[in-house]
């Protein structure tokens, strides 16, 4: 059998073994340094989803308020945050190949069988995937799971179906499925375009006509995807919240959508890469830290340090002090508005932080 292409092979691992490392949740986001494969989390903080056990982990996935991770060795799931429903103590007693965090709910592949166990918040059923089916990818999302079937390719959807979001095409092959709020998106085996079904109040639902991607990620209000072909990110939906702005020319290794906030690793630099709203500071990526994004190789030696004025590339070798995220504000930073501080943070300039200058200054000089 033919070898796939780098493009392929990225999408079956995203999508067949869960292998992507960093995951947007509700209102955060977690990831796996590498080549540690230490836990990293980020964003709210109001439940202890973003204080993960310091064990080395080969997945993590990020829930509505809670997360969860795969141990290194002993492929056994930890979960640590919210668990008025159980998503955190309900685990399964098994070796797991890949999880995925919903809501209130979390699912995951057992490693042998391919059975689907889920736990945490069952009132619509999200937590009962369908009897005696074979799963090879799986996906939470608020209120409903779906998962792509071995061998045949179908995509079974169970839960909340309000919205028609359970309700996946029944004639089409799927190579990747994700489950977001109220929508679903997959993509198709032979054609590699989205289709999507569920709701589509804000256009979350109607992915770029024509257009093939190695991944996908379905969020609240707005999907996005890696292009085939450039590998680079591409949104859609959420106008009204400007979560549809992608950073220009961003190429990514993965991505994943929070229900206010996208996340990936960038494809040169291994660099978590945020944008959206930034609620809880849940666009503020670790600085510095290189992330897992699923392939066996390891960060670049060579690292491209940005600027609002220039680019210049340095030699680096076990130090990654000159790595720095970037952070994208929905609607308010280009890509060419931001800069890497003297601290060696990001430093970004928000209308919302100018205006209130603005107020202190006339407060302090009007009589």
């Amino acid at each position: 059998m033919a070898s796939p292409s780098p493009t392929a092979a990225l999408a079956f691992c995203l999508s067949v073994l869960g292998c992507s490392a960093l995951d947007a949740g509700g209102y955060h986001t977690c990831g796996l340094e590498t080549p540690s494969m230490q836990p990293r989390c980020w964003g709210r903080e109001g439940q202890a989803q973003t204080r993960p056990p310091a064990v080395p982990m080969l997945r993590i996935t990020a829930g509505g308020w809670h997360s969860c991770g795969i141990h290194k060795n002993t492929q056994m799931v930890l979960c640590w945050g919210y668990n008025a429903q159980g998503q955190t103590t309900g685990i399964p007693y098994k070796r797991f190949a890949s999880i995925s965090g919903g809501s209130y709910h979390t699912c995951g592949l057992e490693a042998e069988s391919g059975r689907v166990h889920c736990w945490g918040f069952d009132f619509l059923g999200q937590t009962n995937p369908p009897t005696g089916v074979r799963m090879q990818a799986l996906s939470a999302g608020h209120y409903h799971s779906c998962g792509i079937e071995v061998a045949v390719a179908r995509v079974h959807c169970w839960g909340h179906n309000h919205k028609g979001q359970s309700s996946p095409p029944v004639s089409l092959r799927f190579s990747m499925v994700s489950a977001g709020t109220n929508h679903s998106c997959g993509i198709e085996e032979d054609t590699a375009l989205v289709h999507c079904w569920g709701e589509n109040e804000f256009g979350q639902g109607s992915p770029p006509t024509g257009m093939r991607f190695a991944a996908i990620a379905a969020g609240r209000w707005h999907s996005c995807g890696i292009e085939l072909q450039t590998d680079v990110a591409v949104c859609w939906g959420g106008r009204k919240n400007g979560l549809d702005y992608v950073p220009s020319g961003l190429r990514l290794r993965s991505i994943s959508t929070g229900f206010f906030h996208t996340c990936g690793v960038e494809k040169d630099y291994f660099l978590a890469v945020c944008w959206g709203i930034n609620y809880y500071n849940m666009l503020n990526a670790p600085p510095g830290i290189p992330f897992d994004a699923g392939a066996l190789e390891g960060p670049p030696s060579t690292t491209t340090v940005l600027t609002n004025t220039s680019t210049r590339t340095t030699e680096t070798s076990t130090t990654t002090s000159s790595r720095h995220p970037r952070i994208f504000e929905a609607g308010r930073a280009p890509p060419d508005q931001w800069s890497v501080g003297s601290n060696g943070g990001p430093r970004m300039y928000r209308t919302q932080a100018l205006t209130w200058l603005v107020i202190l200054l006339l407060c302090f000089t009007i009589p």
